[in-house]
Order: structure tokens, then C-alpha cells, then sequence
């Protein structure tokens, strides 16, 4: 409930949610964003992947970004339809992406580049990421003990 890593990142995707609809809106839907419209959906998606479905890191971060951006456009695609019918979009947008981004995040084997894990333990943010480090530091030193149970070593020396 006050989590500073979940403000700053909550603050930055309604930012993000508020200027990029500018890009694209007609001056006479302006009064969207100031209603909160746009930034709402955006404050979610960078919350929900930033750092509280995965740890935070720097590749949730880059997670978080690319979630909301691509929920603006979900957004900007449902707009009309919706604008016509006189139905609000809710969080449709930001569900949608962090669906897909939730999906597309699972351990596959084979992929290249840093992986995204969900969190083993749901909790606040900073917690998570102190869970997921420690975690990580606990794998490469499985490593790297197993890689030095696989050396040859002649004479008490390693070749």
C-alpha cells in the first residue's frame, strides 16, 4: 500500500498516458485526458508489469514501457467504437496487454536475452525485487559451482 517503487512507477505511466495521447488526439478531445481517460489504463499497464506481476528490473522496466504504450494504442483502437456506442473502455485496454504480455513472458527454452520471471511470492514491489535478486544470485552460484565440478583437475591444479 505505500510502496515508493510502485508511486514513481504509477506516476511515469500516467505521464506517459497523458502526453502521447496528445500526439494523436484532435484538440476537441482533449477533455479526455483531462478526465483522466487516458491516463488511468496507462498508470495500470506500467504498474502491472513494471513490478507488481514481475520483479522489478530493468527488463520489467523496458516490460512496464512497452505495456503501456501498446495499451494507449488498444485504447486509441477502441475509441471510436466505443465513443459511437457510448460505452466506456474501463481498464479493457490495460487488461488486454498485460494479458498478452503475461503469456508471452513464460520460460521458454531456447530464447535469447534476459527473461522475465513472475514473481514466486506475491507482495509489495520492493520485496519482490529483493526476493528476485537474492534468487539470482543463488542460481549463478549453482553455476558456477557446477561448472567447476565439470573441470579437469590434474595434479591439484585446474588446466
Amino acid at each position: 500500500l505505500s510502496s515508493p517503487l510502485l508511486f514513481l512507477l504509477s506516476t511515469l505511466g500516467a505521464a506517459i498516458g497523458c502526453l502521447l495521447p496528445l500526439t494523436f488526439l484532435p484538440p476537441d478531445d482533449y477533455h479526455q485526458i483531462y478526465d483522466g481517460i487516458w491516463g488511468y489504463n496507462a498508470l495500470l499497464a506500467m504498474a502491472a508489469a513494471s513490478c507488481v506481476f514481475f520483479p522489478f528490473s530493468p527488463v520489467s522496466f523496458v516490460a512496464g514501457l512497452v505495456n503501456t504504450v501498446a495499451t494507449i494504442g488498444i485504447q486509441q483502437g477502441l475509441r471510436k467504437n466505443m465513443d459511437q456506442n457510448h460505452l466506456p473502455v474501463f481498464t479493457v485496454p490495460m487488461t488486454l496487454c498485460t494479458l498478452v504480455i503475461l503469456l508471452a513472458s513464460q520460460d521458454r527454452p531456447g530464447r535469447c536475452g534476459a527473461e522475465l520471471k513472475r514473481c514466486e511470492q506475491m507482495s509489495y514491489p520492493e520485496k519482490q525485487a529483493w526476493q528476485a535478486l537474492k534468487s539470482r544470485r543463488k542460481t549463478l552460484k549453482d553455476e558456477e559451482a557446477t561448472k567447476e565440478e565439470r573441470e579437469p583437475v590434474m595434479n591439484g591444479e585446474k588446466s
